[in-house]
């Protein structure tokens, strides 16, 4: 149980969790995925996300953590500044990123960080 990577180590040590963090423009369905992923009206579908919202599920032995962002858009009816900001703490919601930073890939803090550099222009 001591490998730094999850896929070298033992199925009886690999921790069993998925994190999603759902990205994308206002009014695009984020909340109403998050739903659908956690099988419960765990976010309001009806209200403007304005910070980040997380919910967990145990889901056939897995432990789900999704995370529901603000939207950004391109007409100004979202503050950049604070999505920007907002998106930037969307993974301390995610309970294993914290404890386990060096699973997530390079290419995929990459990408995050592409996302919200983009989000910032």
């Amino acid at each position: 149980c001591n490998s730094n990577s999850v896929i070298n180590q033992s199925p009886a040590c690999r921790a069993l969790f998925l994190n999603f963090i759902l990205l994308g423009r206002r009014k695009s369905g984020k909340s109403s995925a998050g739903n659908m992923i956690l099988g419960r009206e765990e976010f309001q579908r009806d209200k403007k996300t304005v910070q980040c919202d997380a919910g967990h599920a145990e889901i056939s032995g897995w432990s789900v953590t999704v995370v529901d962002t603000p939207g950004w858009s391109l007409f100004g009816q979202a503050k950049p500044t604070q999505v920007r900001r907002e998106i930037l703490r969307s993974p301390s919601f995610c309970p294993n990123f914290a404890r386990h930073p060096g699973h997530v890939s390079e290419t995929l803090q990459f990408s995050y960080l592409q996302t919200v550099l983009v989000l910032g222009s």
